[in-house]
């Protein structure tokens, strides 16, 4: 059983998450305002840029959680909008910044390039604060440990746990990649080459600190959704930079009038105030907290039966996700363990669970490495005590096929 499963759903505490995010823009803007200074580019501009791109960023970060958990929101659409339900993914916010990128560029009299430098550095900088505002509110929340690098923590439902501090974890990258950021500001041979270099840094990270989240996205191919959009952006990253350093290294220029004033930070501040109204609107974002079951649980028999076919061990596991949003349940996957040979000599293999009652897809795999794999599923309703969902091949079937003789029926 999973050790998460004690614990009460807290009460409303202090907004961790909208705070942390605020903090994190504010420190972002601060953080160009800086890189524009260095840069010799009217800082006033760039900021106002940024501030013009936060909105848009946020919704797409929302968008792109909804198109991932598509399947939860297909059946509740009203959630969409819901901003008592959160939900954020940051590569959300990159499409949007892409095409607004291209004319603000321009106003702010930059190279498409040094935008993105500057922006991606910016960002890095307005992680680490949400990422502790994350840490603080529950969402993103690490996988259930007793590793020695695990810290008690509560979830995003107020389960209390031993578990990876991940939301630490991505901030301490977000720190990494900054500080090594505005060592190499202006050292690098062509605008972008910052951003390029962000984005496949970033998504090396970002890819193996996604295992060690309590909730993922669904998978296609063995890895997450945003483990594919991570080795994305290290393919791009690097190609980029790849063909960037191959290519031509003109010089960078800057066609802006800098006042012979230096400008106060009365934006910066005026900037923070405008920031306010944005993060009452998303402050409901954060990671988007799947439905926490608390009900009644009941007793369920597994059992699968597949033809004694090679010599090496079978092994049979078999996978619970809740319908409609194909969350993964705590207690799944479950290992069938070897329970006797049938009269006609296939192998017999079950286990006894305890689901809380939920409708369910159960996906059951048998793998015997040096005869078969054999995969079968179907779906239904656990909703009364001492329920057998069964799975079985004939002697002589084809070796991929494994149907399900029985879905929660009596036993």
């Amino acid at each position: 059983m999973s050790s998460h499963v004690h614990g009460a759903v807290h009460s409303q505490r202090f907004p961790y998450y909208a705070t942390g995010l605020y903090v994190g823009l504010v420190t972002a803007l601060v953080v160009a305002d800086r890189l524009a200074r260095w840069s010799g580019v009217d800082p006033i501009r760039l900021v106002a840029a940024l501030l013009i791109c936060i909105p848009f960023c946020l919704a797409g970060a929302r968008a792109l959680e909804v198109a991932v958990s598509w399947r939860h929101f297909r059946a509740r659409p009203r959630e969409i909008w819901r901003l008592s339900n959160g939900g954020a993914a940051m590569y959300g916010a990159l499409p949007p910044l892409l095409l607004l990128s291209m004319p603000l560029a321009r106003w702010v009299g930059t190279s498409f390039g040094w935008f993105w430098d500057v922006a991606l550095v910016a960002i890095l900088a307005g992680m680490i604060p949400t990422r502790l505002g994350c840490l603080g509110a529950g969402c993103c929340a690490g996988r259930p440990t007793s590793s020695p690098l695990g810290l008690f923590l509560r979830n995003a439902h107020g389960v209390r746990a031993r578990r990876f501090p991940s939301p630490l974890f991505e901030a301490l990258l977000g720190a990494a990649l900054l500080s090594s950021s505005l060592w190499a500001w202006g050292r690098l041979p062509f605008s972008g080459a910052m951003a390029l270099g962000v984005c496949a840094a970033y998504g090396v990270g970002r890819f193996v600190l996604e295992e060690l989240r309590e909730e993922h996205a669904r998978r296609f191919a063995a890895l997450g959704a945003f483990q594919w959009m991570s080795a994305a952006l290290v393919v791009l990253g690097a190609g980029g930079l790849t063909a960037g350093w191959a290519g031509s290294h003109a010089a960078r220029t800057f066609d802006v009038a800098i006042a012979d004033a230096t400008p106060g930070m009365w934006h910066l501040l005026v900037s923070s105030l405008l920031l306010l109204p944005v993060v009452r609107v998303f402050r409901f974002l954060g990671c988007f907290t799947k439905p926490e079951f608390q009900g009644v649980k009941r007793l369920l028999q597994m059992i699968v039966i597949v033809p004694d076919v090679g010599t090496g061990p079978a092994t049979v596991k078999m996978k619970f996700e809740y319908e409609p949003s194909m969350t993964e349940a705590d207690e799944s996957p479950v290992d069938l363990a070897p329970a006797g040979t049938e009269t006609d000599g296939r192998l017999r293999f079950q286990a006894l669970e305890e689901l809380y009652e939920a409708t369910y897809t159960v996906t059951c795999t048998v793998d015997r490495a040096d005869a078969f794999t054999r995969i079968g599923s179907c779906s239904g309703d656990l909703n009364a005590p001492n329920l057998v969902v069964q799975f079985n091949a004939a002697n002589g079937a084809a070796p991929t096929e494994l149907n399900a003789r029985f879905c929660f029926e009596p036993l």
